[in-house]
């Protein structure tokens, strides 16, 4: 059902709660994870909000536009991808430059992914507004199935059969579920 799974990482504890349910299913249904890691080139980044930890070493050498920021990044897949939760399935990692929204939907679209697991912030109101969503730019642009997964509720079981059956009745116009 599901032959390839794309997971943006940001390298955020955050962005990181959508690789259990990733996994889940990949095992389930055996997968191909795709990570992906989007580079926000210095000109874009200039002008965002730091999203994620201050003290991650990733947006540390982004903001600095550190050489070494490539480096980092593919030690950080590379780590994400030899946990032991991915034994047993086949991952790829990916690093694309540009804005996240649009690198993610262009990444599912070129991998042919049939699904795209990502958390959300959960934000509204004032916040959403400031902030924007990445996720909702994600819903609004993919032609994929998109998970989203709220992270209350990150360590929520999916019965496996649930999400199977609600996946056969979604379309693939950029529908979604939420866990």
């Amino acid at each position: 059902m599901f032959d390839r799974i794309l997971v943006p990482l940001d390298g955020s504890e955050l962005a990181e709660q959508a690789l259990a349910p990733a996994l889940r299913l990949a095992h389930e249904f055996g997968s191909e994870v795709i990570l992906l890691r989007v580079a926000v080139p210095d000109e874009m980044r200039a002008g965002l909000p730091i999203l994620i930890s201050k003290s991650n070493a990733l947006t540390q050498a982004a903001t600095r536009g550190a050489p070494q920021y490539q480096a980092l990044v593919d030690d950080y897949l590379n780590e994400v991808r030899l946990r032991p939760a991915c034994s047993g399935v086949r991952v790829r990692t990916e690093v694309i430059a540009g804005p996240p929204p649009e690198v993610i939907v262009a990444a599912a679209e070129a991998s042919a992914v049939d699904l795209i697991v990502m958390s959300t912030h959960g934000r509204s109101g004032f916040s959403r507004l400031i902030y924007g969503s990445v996720a909702e730019a994600v819903i609004r642009g993919a032609h994929r199935l998109v998970m989203i997964v709220p992270v209350a509720q990150h360590d929520t079981i999916i019965p496996l059969q649930r999400v199977a059956a609600r996946a056969t009745i979604l379309s693939s116009q950029a529908d979604i579920f939420m866990l």
